[in-house]
């Protein structure tokens, strides 16, 4: 028997006795609570960072370039089946104040039919997928992400009900677990010859992993599904963030496809490994963030002035943070490359110098969506979506002629066009406005700015400076200018008293104003 109670912005089911109150939506301590899972994300996501990057550089030494755009032939594919496999359904869960366990139920159990049809579907498309490239290789490779998609549809909504109560320390330990066991896999693979299929069966067994994790550690389980217009109302909400997903991947993945059609998986390999290495900084910041920050501005949408606050808070920090860095770390690609992936990645290095810049921008740049997505906007973000991503591959297919460095060079080009115009589009209909989001990325791109003259000074008067020792005076003079920038921009004084309001929201309890 189930009983299901409600309160303002909470769910409470109780299903055999088993509640799960946990995934209560309430702005309680908000901003105690929100610190703590920023600590917890960053924390995890920090850790995983690196041991995916570890994993990635010795598999990059391993294994050869082709490998990696063998894989990188299939992926695009399995991420639009895995989009299929949600419908959506999480951000409607994550923006929703009030939700029932009969809701959730019809969700999961929809979203639980689709995955098993789209999981049998993936196999039988594997040898039109290896025809499309003229690549046997391509479809056991297809055959083995197929996994994929049933363990992502089991843990999608049991992830967005952890994003949503801020229980980010189920999500820290589900994150670390299947990282750290489907790297171990694939590292056993390679280095016991099993060549590209040690990158491809790293995939569904880190989506396995993560799925068990988070059904152990959580309370909430299916019960009667309730069909109601509650529930519809979530689905025609998913409809517009399927929309937006499956767009938006057809302009991340479609410069793969056209890479590997056109030159195959060797010219696709430093390709794909270099698109990999730019999204990194978005992954180890803004994907943790994002985590937090959606649930909790949605929270705050009837406060516009903390709505506000916090996200060009938010914004400051992180342009700060990821722009002059990155964007330093271009000037040193080369030394970069050979150092740590070694010569035979040699072809990759021209497409992340390129690559790097975007992945500076795209940091801030993912934020807007944050901002539809807390409002509840997602037909606004799928709009966005269909004005920018057709761009995208008009832009891929006009540097295809000149293989995958065209392609990064058309890929650099449209993502700065189209920066200020993103977050023009996005404020609309939100408490935040134009004036103060130029405002919060004047610091880091002014310090980004300093960063490269002095280093490109350096370069001019020491030109014969050794890969390593250059390297290591890039990173030294980007921190020196970095350091001086903030304490211009923020203040000594404002930094510290940040700190101690950061120590002091662990220790005691805020106000619900906080």
């Amino acid at each position: 028997m189930q009983t299901t109670m409600q309160s303002h912005g909470t769910v409470t089911t109780q299903e055999n006795g088993d509640p799960a109150s946990q995934f209560a939506f309430s702005k309680e301590h908000l901003k105690r609570r929100t610190a703590t899972a920023s600590a917890l994300t960053f924390a995890g996501r920090g850790a995983s960072i690196v041991i995916q990057t570890a994993t990635s550089l010795i598999l990059a030494r391993v294994l050869v370039p082709g490998d990696f755009g063998l894989v990188g032939m299939v992926t695009p594919f399995i991420a639009v089946f895995t989009i299929f496999g949600n419908l959506g359904f999480t951000s409607g869960v994550l923006q929703r104040k009030d939700l029932t366990a009969g809701q959730l139920s019809a969700l999961f159990y929809t979203n639980l039919g689709l995955t098993l049809v789209l999981t049998a579907a993936f196999p039988a498309a594997a040898p039109f997928i290896a025809r499309l490239y003229d690549t046997p290789q391509a479809q056991p490779i297809a055959i083995v992400l197929s996994l994929v998609l049933l363990s992502s549809g089991l843990s999608s909504l049991q992830m967005s009900l952890a994003q949503r109560a801020l229980r980010f320390d189920v999500l820290l330990m589900a994150e670390l677990v299947s990282q750290t066991g489907s790297s171990l896999l694939s590292l056993w693979m390679a280095l016991n010859g099993f060549g590209f299929m040690a990158l491809a069966w790293r995939f569904p067994a880190q989506s396995l992993i993560y799925a068990v994790v988070l059904w152990l550690r959580s309370d909430w389980r299916p019960g009667r599904p309730d069909w109601s217009d509650g529930t519809r109302s979530l689905m025609r909400y998913g409809s517009h963030t399927l929309g937006f997903n499956l767009l938006n991947i057809t302009g991340r993945q479609g410069d793969n496809v056209l890479i590997g059609w056109r030159y195959g998986h060797v010219e696709l390999g430093p390709y794909a490994l270099a698109y990999r290495l730019f999204l990194m900084p978005v992954q180890m910041l803004t994907a943790p963030l994002q985590q937090v920050m959606v649930p909790a501005l949605a929270r705050l949408r009837d406060e516009p002035q903390r709505f506000a606050h916090w996200y060009l808070s938010v914004l400051r920090v992180i342009v700060f943070l990821s722009l002059p860095p990155l964007i330093a770390l271009t000037l040193s690609v080369d030394e970069v490359v050979h150092l740590v992936l070694g010569p035979k990645w040699e072809a990759a290095i021209p497409i992340l110098r390129w690559l790097l810049p975007v992945g500076a921008l795209h940091v801030s740049y993912v934020t807007i969506s944050w901002l539809m997505m807390a409002m509840g906007r997602a037909d606004r973000q799928f709009r966005w979506a269909i004005i920018v991503i057709p761009i995208h591959l008009v832009a891929f297919v006009v540097g295809l002629p000149w293989r995958a460095e065209g392609v990064a060079i058309a890929y650099a080009v449209i993502n700065w066009a189209l920066y200020l115009p993103g977050f023009l589009y996005a404020i609309r209909g939100t408490p935040v406005r134009i004036r103060p989001v130029l405002s919060a990325l004047i610091p880091g791109f002014a310090t980004c700015g300093a960063a490269v003259a002095v280093v490109l000074l350096l370069y001019s008067v020491a030109p014969h400076m050794a890969g390593s020792t250059r390297l290591l005076a890039t990173i030294s003079i980007t921190a020196a200018v970095m350091v001086a920038g903030a304490c211009i921009a923020f203040g000594v004084e404002g930094m510290m008293g940040q700190a101690r309001d950061l120590v002091r929201q662990y220790r005691f309890p805020l106000s619900e104003k906080a």
